[in-house]
């Protein structure tokens, strides 16, 4: 039986921040160039953990599919919206579907929320304010086994 992966993560936040100007690329996976799924996937890498991730993925994913994947690995687990904290990953609705995700960072009592992610849009890793736009995206938040 493969043993159970357990994840920081005070560690998975700060990877994330310690990435912030890395280029994106699409389907990157390391300090040449991220996409929003690897950032995810370099900063777990970084805790010795190399999760199933698709590989030839377009830009945006179809139906359900990041969804299913999210929850294929099992590394995750899916939590209420309302219940979000830092170290949790938020997957948005761009266009119609879930294509998108992004690591809260930053939740302070009565000050805008923070979270760290990459996109074409952007073209590198950033921090954002999760302002009432991103809010409205939100499709679902998955906190780290």
């Amino acid at each position: 039986m493969a043993e159970r992966q357990v994840i920081d993560r005070q560690r998975l936040i700060a990877d994330v921040i310690s990435m912030i100007d890395t280029p994106y690329h699409h389907q990157g996976r390391d300090e040449n160039g991220l996409d929003c799924v690897g950032l995810i996937i370099a900063a777990l890498r970084r805790q010795g953990i190399d999760p199933q991730a698709p590989a030839d993925y377009g830009k945006s994913p179809p139906g359900n599919s990041l969804l299913k994947h999210i929850d294929q690995c099992g590394l995750f687990q899916q939590v209420h919206v309302g219940q979000r904290q830092p170290g949790d990953m938020l997957v948005f609705v761009i266009r119609s579907d879930p294509q998108h995700l992004g690591l809260l960072v930053e939740r302070p009592a009565g000050g805008p929320e923070i979270m760290v992610h990459s996109a074409d849009v952007i073209m590198r890793v950033r921090a954002a304010t999760l302002g009432e736009a991103w809010l409205k995206r939100i499709a679902a938040v998955y906190r780290p086994n």
